[in-house]
Formats: structure tokens, C-alpha cells, sequence
């Protein structure tokens, strides 16, 4: 099978992968790559860089990667790379900045990984998933109790604190 191009997941992918192991290899890296408000001056690239820091469980990352992979790849499938990208890029500067603007700092990809699922519950609500490895739930449904749970913790933050929540969906 010859492959016609590149896709953005898979760089996506890379990206997380080699900010996880700089992130656990050396001290500090996680720092230097969240967003902190007062420091975005000084520190633009991490307008960006926040949502490719994982913490240092193996396990979460896997996760996290094989979301990424189910989901997003249909996406750039049926959208193409460039409408991709744009949908990418509003999700993860629509948080950073929500986020620069109350002054809570960031990090994490939890804003894009919503954003992916509601995206990708719209467009395929019939797929089934198999939560643990287990349970056969729609992504519809998955998707309903991951609004339940945004809007609860957007009310429990506050208005104004729970707002990047909602900016980064």
C-alpha cells in the first residue's frame, strides 16, 4: 500500500510523544512548556506547547494517544489536513488565550481532547467504543456525560474560572 501523503494526527502524535519524553527525562521541561499568564510575554511558544504536556504515568499518555488516533484520524480523513489544522489551531489558541485572559495558568491536552470528542460524537455518533476495553458505549453518549461532567466543573470553578473549560471545546 503506497501512502499519498502525511497526516497531521500522526505529527500530533510525535509531537506528545517526544514532549513526554522530555517531559520525564528532564527536570523542569514540564515548566518551561505550560502556560503561565504572566508569562506568555516572555514565553509565547507555550500558547501551544501546554496541551502536549502529560504527566509522568505511562498509562494516561497511552490513552491519551489512542483517543488522539481513534478520533482526530477520521476527522483529517473526511475534512483533509488543512481544515484539520484550522480546527486544531482554533481549539488549542481558543483556550490559551480564554485562558491568558483570567490568568489561569494551562496545561494539558483535557481542552482539545473534548473539543475532539463533541467534534467527532457530532459528525459519528453511531461509532461504539469500548470503555475499559470493555463496555460497548456510543460515542454520542460518551460525549453526553463529558458535557455533564464540563458543565459541572465549569459551575463548581466559578463563572469566570471555569470559563477556559468551555473555551477549550
Amino acid at each position: 500500500m503506497h501512502r499519498e501523503q502525511w497526516h497531521l494526527t500522526e505529527g500530533l502524535i510525535f509531537a506528545h510523544f517526544a514532549v513526554f519524553i522530555l517531559s520525564t527525562t528532564i527536570q523542569g521541561s514540564q515548566q518551561a512548556l505550560a502556560l503561565i499568564p504572566g508569562l506568555v510575554a516572555s514565553r509565547p511558544w507555550t500558547l501551544v506547547t501546554y496541551q502536549f504536556i502529560h504527566g509522568a504515568s505511562m498509562f494516561w499518555f497511552f490513552i491519551s494517544m489512542l483517543v488522539l488516533w481513534i478520533m482526530a484520524r477520521p476527522l483529517e480523513e473526511s475534512w483533509g489536513s488543512p481544515r484539520f489544522l484550522s480546527f486544531w489551531l482554533v481549539a488549542t489558541f481558543g483556550a490559551s488565550i480564554t485562558a491568558v485572559l483570567i490568568g489561569r495558568p494551562l496545561y494539558g491536552d483535557l481542552g482539545f481532547g473534548t473539543c475532539l470528542l463533541f467534534t467527532f460524537a457530532t459528525l459519528f455518533p453511531e461509532v461504539e467504543f469500548r470503555l475499559f476495553f470493555i463496555i460497548p458505549v456510543k460515542v454520542k453518549y460518551l460525549a453526553i456525560v463529558a458535557a455533564a461532567i464540563l458543565v459541572y466543573s465549569s459551575l463548581a470553578m466559578g463563572l469566570v474560572a471555569g470559563l477556559p473549560n468551555v473555551a477549550g471545546t
